[in-house]
């Protein structure tokens, strides 16, 4: 008819550019950070399946290979104690001591809910570390490599590179998100997460794991960790503000700073100790 308009074009955003924009949505309840979480979580648990199903298996078996032949050409008595601590650090023992002084620690200094995130995170490690080794039953190296007393459980995955990514990679994210100084939360971060790739790569250094039960290891701790930290970020945006939710930290700043020096001669002694019952062949 004359003068009806013509064909309109639609330019609203359909359902699946609303769910991708709301992805990118920084102020949304699933918005950047989760997404970046969720991600992480589902690509680090599609490498590890990779690694379980051998679908990498000849990759997997050059990098065991390649790993191994470096240790022996880098092997020195000073870096052997360095990893040999290092490991002892992983140790389920003194990881007990190590998980319970972190959620001391952050219990008494206001984050009672981080605390119990850490001791969660650690025990379902161990519990899920100890199903795969019944699960995937994989040998360990030869025992002329190992330079410690070889374990009896299995060799995939490494409880060991498991448990420290969960302790430590989680002391790591809660710091780097924290509210410290730029510098602190840098160099805090990186420092605490040095020791969680210090732990792993023990295991391959001392002879007592392939590279590939390590990396496994490490990419499942990162599955753990990010589906951990993208479920705190959707259920923290259900939440009252922060300032209506805040927990008081106990007891004077000395109190809680003494804790803090307590927290680590417990887990030096605790290493102490191990090196008995752990020692360098």
């Amino acid at each position: 008819m004359p003068g009806s308009p013509g064909p309109r074009i639609n330019l609203r955003p359909g359902p699946f550019f609303k769910a991708a924009a709301g992805r990118l949505d920084l102020r949304s309840r699933k918005g950047f950070p989760v997404t970046v979480a969720a991600t992480i979580a589902v690509l680090a648990f599609l490498g590890f399946l990779s690694i379980v199903e051998d679908v990498l298996e000849p990759v997997m078996g050059l990098m065991d290979r390649a790993a191994q032949a470096s240790v022996l050409l880098v092997r020195t008595p000073l870096l052997t104690k360095f990893f040999w601590i290092a490991t002892l650090m992983g140790d389920w023992r003194v990881m007990i001591v190590e998980t319970l002084v972190a959620a001391l620690l952050l219990a008494v200094w206001g984050h009672p809910r981080r605390a119990g995130s850490v001791a969660i995170l650690v025990l379902t490690g161990q519990l899920v570390s100890t199903l795969l080794k019944g699960f995937v039953d994989r040998p360990r190296p030869s025992a002329s490599l190992a330079l410690i007393a070889e374990p009896t459980s299995a060799s995939f995955p490494s409880g060991h590179a498991l448990a420290g990514v969960l302790l430590f990679g989680t002391l790591a994210l809660m710091l780097a998100a924290s509210k410290q100084r730029p510098w602190l939360r840098i160099s805090g971060t990186v420092g605490i997460a040095a020791v969680s790739i210090a732990i792993g790569v023990s295991r391959v250094y001392l002879g007592v794991h392939y590279a590939s039960d390590v990396l496994a290891s490490w990419l499942l701790g990162m599955t753990m960790l990010a589906t951990w930290a993208a479920a705190v970020l959707v259920w923290g945006r259900t939440q009252p503000p922060e300032e209506r939710r805040t927990f008081e930290a106990w007891g004077h700043a000395w109190w809680r700073w003494a804790l803090v020096v307590l927290g680590a001669v417990a887990a030096v002694v605790s290493i102490v100790a191990e090196m008995g019952s752990l020692p360098l062949l």
